[in-house]
């Protein structure tokens, strides 16, 4: 049995000898440990592929064997860090009654692979009550090593109460989980300011 990893990682044992008696119609289930070294850096954006190649080999009078491939998968456990700022420093959006707001977040992945990620309110049930609701969020996908910019958008009802918020907004990787460990997001606290709504124009 040769066994490899197709990006050239270190495969222990490479070849694998096994050498029994079986009788007719009979079967055997026997396991072989293998170490596969991961080297410092590899990315766990894609899986790697593990593959063993068998041939059967007998000592009959007329050589009687076959030769097969089966391979697997293997993964590396993601490990996020990030970053994040509002993008051109921007933490303050202003709203009239009946309008949106938007916060744009420029997020850095310093983790070992490409992540999306996407954001929420923190504090969205306490902005309920006073008529601003998350309308909607963008979420983007983050290459490692990269950045991109994900949104959060507000919107103040037509009876939003005209006052200066907080917005804590957080960006999280999506892979991550309901509850992400620490350095799979990264929060913020941005400033909302509603105003009245425009009065209407002059009629006639």
């Amino acid at each position: 049995i040769s066994l490899a990893v197709d990006r050239g990682w270190s495969v222990t044992p490479a070849v694998q000898n096994l050498t029994f008696t079986l009788a007719p119609q009979d079967s055997k289930d026997q396991s072989i440990p293998v170490t596969v070294t991961v080297p410092p850096g590899a990315s766990a954006t894609d899986a790697a592929v593990f593959s063993a190649h068998y041939t059967e080999e007998n000592d009959m009078p007329f050589a009687q064997g076959a030769t097969g491939n089966r391979t697997a998968q293997v993964h590396i456990r993601q490990i996020f860090s990030t970053g994040a700022s509002f993008t051109n420093g921007t933490n303050s959006a202003t709203a009239r009654q009946g309008q949106d707001a938007s916060y744009n977040v420029t997020v850095e992945n310093h983790g070992n692979g490409d992540a999306e990620y996407d954001a929420k309110v923190l504090n969205a049930d306490e902005l309920r009550p006073n008529d601003i609701v998350v309308d909607s969020t963008v979420a983007a996908l983050v290459p490692q090593g990269g950045n991109a910019k994900v949104r959060v958008n507000l919107h103040a009802t037509t009876t939003a109460i005209p006052g200066t918020y907080q917005v804590q907004v957080r960006v999280y990787a999506t892979a991550a989980g309901e509850e992400p460990p620490a350095g799979a997001f990264a929060d913020l606290t941005g400033t909302l300011n509603i105003k009245t709504a425009a009065p209407p124009p002059p009629s006639g």
